[in-house]
């Protein structure tokens, strides 16, 4: 097990078109031990950005030439971005329920309430870091496909697609207890128990290869 003394502090990215507001925001989660990049515009945000990295956004919905809906409706389809944290004024907040219908985790109206902020945003690296986890997870799962025999890839995929042995056994024209061996072979090679528990890690690599696609 990883020690977490030794792991590198979250990154918090901090957007607003208000220096003052990204001094303050920046100021709060350092006390917390965050590292805080500060990007005055969203399209700026998106020249420095790569696919996947960062514990949280922060971004303020009112600003010039591209908003922060619109930014959150840019990486909505990241399925790795981290959650995004949207911040108005009070009377925007009808904006700020369209960011979350759009793919923004949460929302804190301004004046801003310095407890609540850095609440949330500790709660946002929390749900990043397990989103993560899940992904290493998936990336594992799937070098572990890649050491499955051709044959016994074929009972696994339909395994997974709910066939039964019986007609895997048809389908292959070998015997019953051989298809059940190689179905027994791919369990323990990708350490699985059931076939539930196998089509659902499936479905996790197949989305994570669809990211991948959409971002390359």
């Amino acid at each position: 097990m990883d020690d977490p003394s030794s792991s590198p502090p979250p990154v918090v990215f901090v957007i607003d078109d208000d220096p003052a507001v990204r001094r303050l925001i920046a100021h709060l989660l350092k006390q917390q031990g965050i590292d805080v990049q500060l990007f005055e515009s969203a399209p700026s945000f998106l020249l420095r950005y790569q696919h996947g990295e960062g514990s949280c956004i922060v971004v303020n919905v009112d600003m010039p030439a591209m908003s922060g809906i619109e930014l959150v409706k840019t990486l909505q389809h990241d399925q790795y971005a981290p959650p995004i944290i949207v911040i108005t004024a009070e009377d925007t907040v009808a904006q700020c329920r369209l960011a979350l219908r759009n793919g923004a985790w949460d929302f804190v109206p301004k004046p801003l309430d310095h407890a609540k902020l850095t609440a949330r945003v500790q709660r946002a690296i929390e749900i990043n870091h397990q989103r993560q986890v899940v992904k290493q997870d998936t990336l594992a799962f799937a070098r572990r496909i890649d050491q499955l025999t051709d044959r016994e890839r074929f009972v696994m995929e339909r395994l997974a697609s709910g066939q039964k042995v019986k007609q895997i056994a048809k389908a292959l024209g070998i015997g019953f207890q051989t298809v059940s061996k190689h179905g027994i072979r791919a369990f323990q090679k990708l350490r699985v128990d059931n076939e539930v528990e196998l089509a659902l890690k499936l479905k996790q690599v197949e989305s994570l290869d669809n990211v991948v696609k959409s971002s390359g």
